[in-house]
């Protein structure tokens, strides 16, 4: 019952403070969300208004003291939230991801890793997403989040409540990658794969991506 209270409360609520681009161009679910990271609310954003369209929920890679701080029934039942360990197991995480898009849900991810305080350019991207879209085959939905970074969840919820600032969500064209064993896929493919997907979200949220040489 938790998720529909969040969808009748906070989503609606959330909405009248966003302004969506482009999501009549999203395919149905599953789909791998790749945005650019500004705050901590740049996940029930793109959560809320996947919502609105599809009617159910989205899952996140999160850091896992960030989990840890919500707990493991509201971060994960409410938010939707997928623990990234500080251990380094990339292969747990990304096999819970698959599990997700194989069960025909979205997944969110922000390659840069950690909010950018930035407003030029996006930080350099890991490759956890495309590995995703080899292995399940699900489109990528490059998204940029339009909003001033911020620092705290303080700073976040004052700029949503308490100003007259207008955020933006941006869905842009899904990108196509053929779905394919992780082993037949090089570190280069990878990297230039996640190029490809970090410019299409530079140019939805107005920033350069300055590794793609």
């Amino acid at each position: 019952m938790a998720y529909p209270v969040l969808r009748r409360t906070l989503f609606p609520l959330l909405l009248r403070r966003i302004r969506v681009e482009g999501i009549e161009q999203l395919p149905r679910p599953p789909f791998i969300i790749v945005a650019n990271h500004n705050s901590y609310l740049d996940a029930p954003m793109i959560g809320a208004s996947l919502a609105t369209r599809f009617g159910q929920k989205s899952y996140w890679l999160t850091h896992a003291k960030i989990t840890r701080f919500f707990g493991p029934l509201i971060g994960i039942r409410w938010l939707g939230m997928i623990p990234v360990p500080h251990d380094g197991n990339k292969a747990k995480v990304l096999e819970i991801s698959a599990e997700k898009i194989n069960q025909g849900n979205c997944v969110g991810i922000f390659p840069e890793g950690h909010r950018n305080f930035d407003s030029q350019k996006l930080r350099p991207a890991k490759t956890g997403a495309v590995r995703l879209a080899c292995l399940t085959g699900a489109p990528i939905v490059p998204t940029g989040i339009i909003s001033p970074p911020t620092i705290t969840t303080g700073q976040a919820l004052r700029t949503f409540f308490l100003t007259d600032t207008m955020l933006g969500v941006r869905f842009g064209e899904p990108i196509h990658y053929p779905k394919r064993s992780l082993e037949g896929v090089t570190k280069n493919e990878l990297e230039q794969m996640t190029k490809e997907v970090m410019i299409a979200v530079g140019r939805l949220c107005h920033k350069s991506y300055p590794y793609a040489e």
